[in-house]
This record gives structure tokens, sequence and C-alpha cells, in this order.
């Protein structure tokens, strides 16, 4: 499987499951990313699935890219993420800046993939 299409997949899967917000950030992310940068290359050198059983190279992106909002270091991001609502172009726009500026973050984040919360269990 390659990236674009783990992203493809993984985006359908959170649309599926009433996330229509990750599915828009994650097919922009199946058709733009950067893959001569230096996180494109850490994430070219995974090898295996890297989809949700495997690696969840999707999954760990957005983890990151979320965690920047949370913590505060990304205001431009923060501007698309939810509850506003953005274009897909200025969606589209801030994640790749985010990408870039927050890039040494990213690499960091992403070195292991996302847990589940204990929270989960919980929730019914």
């Amino acid at each position: 499987m390659t990236l674009a299409q783990a992203f493809a997949d993984q985006a359908e899967s959170c649309s599926q499951m009433g996330s229509p917000f990750m599915g828009r950030l994650l097919r922009i992310l199946a058709s733009q990313w950067p893959q001569s940068s230096a996180l494109g290359q850490k994430f070219a050198g995974f090898e295996g699935d890297i989809g949700p059983a495997g690696h969840s190279l999707p999954l760990r992106i957005a983890g990151g890219l979320h965690a920047l909002v949370l913590n505060g270091t990304a205001p431009e991001l923060a501007a698309v993420y939810p509850p506003n609502n953005a274009s897909t172009a200025d969606l589209e726009t801030n994640v790749l800046h985010a990408l870039h500026t927050h890039e040494k973050f990213l690499l960091d984040w992403t070195d292991s993939a996302p847990k589940p919360t204990k929270s989960a269990a919980l929730l019914p």
C-alpha cells in the first residue's frame, strides 16, 4: 500500500465513522503530502503495513497536527480546525504550512504510533 492510499483509506474510514473533518484533512494529505520534506522522507522509510493495523502513519500525522492545535503553537492551523468551518482551500493551505513550519515537532511526534485511550472504555 502506498502512503497516498493509506491516507485515502483512513479518510474514508473517518468519514464513515462520523468524522467528516478528519476525512477532509486526510484527503488533503493523500493528494498533497510533501514527499521531499524530512517528514516525507521519514514516512517513506517505513516498511510493512503503514495503515491502521500497522504503523498507523495517517493517524500519527493527524494526531500530531491536532496536538499543535491543542497546545496552541499553531494558531493558523487552529483557525481552520473545528469548530471553525474553513474552506478546503484554506484548510489545505494551513495544513501544508503547519507541516513545514512545525516539521521538527511532527518528526518527534510521529516516532510512536497512536495509542487508544483508556477513557474509551468509559463511553458506553
